[in-house]
């Protein structure tokens, strides 16, 4: 008998085989995808199962000229779908890299030693008669080291025991002071050598008139860091309809570095509910003089960061009887690197006005300054990063300074929120997961942020924002963080606001509907320049 001639597998049936194969796993990579919406996912299987089949057929009875065809088709689409399950997960990890969630250096606490620099001493002859300045703290033995008895009292023990362990000196001299502000003089005084003062009060230093270049006045020679036990559990605010309340915070801090403890320049509160598309903005001005819970007394609201952003939660939950447990922070550096990343913003400005660029005050990013001097004409207009920084820091050229400021960081948060839930933004997503990895610290859990996202894609369209920025009674009093005696700018909120957005976050947070309204005693508001 003669030998059976073998069977050749065709290679378009092979390829078919393995684009068969494939579509499975490609199927399953996208359903898992965590912002896929989840009524795509039949119409998927739907369409994949038509195409595989079609194929089939095609490659297993297509004439013999016809193979290299369906072949191509084939390894085609196992290509386009092989990329996509590499991509997908690498997307998702893209996704939840812009957000830094309980990371450790953002708990890091920093204690410097300062000392006045060669450079200030030289030019103050009448008060220091040795104008050099060592950059070694070993070389400060026999120094007097400045304290203060006010405030921050726990970190700045561990910074004493660390310096008396570098200096191998069981005891050394120090010169307590009631305050930071007395205690900051008497180095500008010369009545002692090194100040020891947790970094997140340098720029609450530069607000008292005579210390405003603290930071160039002086030099750190020695940095003590203490990484605080923090709270890393999920918060349990959200709804089940999905609505939750978040604060969101703009730090005065002037490089990348994100942290939970700093001063917050800008405050908001948001409340959300993603099944109405409707957003709450609140504004509150950041020298509100509210309940400071880690100094048992009133405050600037943007002092109560420096004991970190739980403290600033407290202290909002205690002024407007609110339960907010989430926050989200960024500062100038990553504000900056958002805005540039989504391409820019389109805003309306209600008027005309100029800015001196960073009010005078260094930004950077990286090596870069950030923050120049622009004039915005009343319109519609465009911002990149740097007039976007610029346009929300400025308020000594504004009729109302602080209270305009709150104005333009509200058009400023829908600018990018319009933007982030645009069309638009699906077209430089590469570039922009690239651009954004670690902007934004925050402890609202990723499960509700891939839930925002994949509502968008499935919904779309635009959110409903309603927007209110708090005003006051502007004043001069003391302050629990920097004393009684010093009397510093402060905004006595009106207890008619107070109890509107207490009202307006719980409409929002049980799925009502709301719109924009007066605010109570609005015409009342008052500002000092300062």
């Amino acid at each position: 008998m003669g030998k059976k001639k073998k069977r050749k597998i065709r290679l378009s049936s092979l390829t078919w085989l393995i684009l068969a194969a494939i579509s499975v796993v490609f199927y399953l990579t996208v359903i898992l995808f965590a912002v896929f919406p989840d009524q795509y996912r039949l119409p998927l299987l739907g369409i994949l199962a038509a195409l595989v089949v079609l194929l089939g057929c095609f490659s297993g009875h297509t004439p013999h000229e016809k193979h290299a065809f369906v072949t191509v088709i084939n390894i085609t689409l196992t290509v386009l779908m092989a990329i996509a399950i590499v991509y997908l997960p690498f997307l998702q990890n893209q996704i939840q890299g812009i957000f830094i969630f309980g990371n450790a250096s953002a708990a890091a606490v920093k204690i410097n030693c300062y000392v006045m620099t060669s450079a200030y001493k030289s030019a103050h002859t009448d008060v220091f008669t040795d104008t050099g300045t060592s950059e070694e703290i070993t070389d400060y033995i026999d120094s007097t080291f400045i304290t203060q008895s006010s405030v921050d009292q726990d970190n700045q023990s561990y910074a004493l025991r660390q310096v008396e362990s570098e200096l191998g000196s069981g005891t050394i001299t120090i010169l307590s002071k009631e305050d930071i502000p007395s205690a900051v003089q008497v180095l500008y005084d010369n009545e002692g050598d090194v100040l020891i003062m947790n970094e997140s009060y340098e720029a609450t230093v530069e607000e008292i008139t005579g210390m405003e270049s603290f930071s160039t006045d002086t030099e750190v020679i020695y940095t003590v860091e203490r990484t605080m036990a923090t709270d890393t559990s999920t918060a349990s605010a959200v709804t089940n309809e999905g609505a939750f309340v978040i604060f969101l915070a703009g730090e005065d801090t002037r490089t990348g570095e994100l942290s939970v403890y700093g001063r917050t320049d800008a405050n908001m509160i948001l409340a959300v509910n993603p099944a109405n598309h409707q957003i709450l903005q609140v504004s509150i001005p950041r020298d509100y003089y509210i309940y400071n819970p880690a100094l048992d007394g009133l405050d600037k609201l943007t002092h109560l960061g420096n004991n970190g952003i739980d403290n600033t939660l407290a202290g909002i939950n205690t002024a407007f009887g609110l339960d907010v447990q989430y926050y989200m922070v960024v500062n100038f550096s990553t504000f900056y690197n958002i805005i540039n990343a989504i391409g820019g913003i389109d805003i309306y400005n209600p008027y005309e006005f100029s800015t001196e660029g960073s009010n005078g005050e260094a930004v950077q990013s990286g090596t870069e300054s950030i923050g120049g001097a622009y004039t915005f004409p009343e319109g519609t207009i465009h911002l990149d990063g740097d007039m976007a920084l610029s346009y929300v820091r400025e308020r000594f050229s504004l009729t109302n300074g602080d209270y305009d400021r709150n104005e333009h960081q509200s058009i400023v948060i829908q600018g990018i929120i319009d933007k982030l839930t645009s069309p638009e933004v699906l077209a430089n997503l590469n570039s922009l997961m690239s651009t954004m990895q670690g902007q934004v610290l925050t402890n609202l859990p990723m499960n509700t942020i891939y839930s925002l996202a994949e509502q968008q894609l499935s919904e779309g369209g635009s959110w409903n924002m309603i927007r209110y920025h708090l005003g006051g009674t502007a004043m001069m009093a003391g302050t629990a963080s920097m004393g009684w005696s010093r009397k510093l700018y402060v905004v006595e909120p009106f207890d008619s606001q107070i109890q509107f957005v207490y009202e307006q976050v719980n409409k929002v947070l049980n799925g009502e509907i709301i719109s924009q309204e007066s605010l109570p005693d609005e015409e009342l508001t008052t500002y000092l320049d300062n």
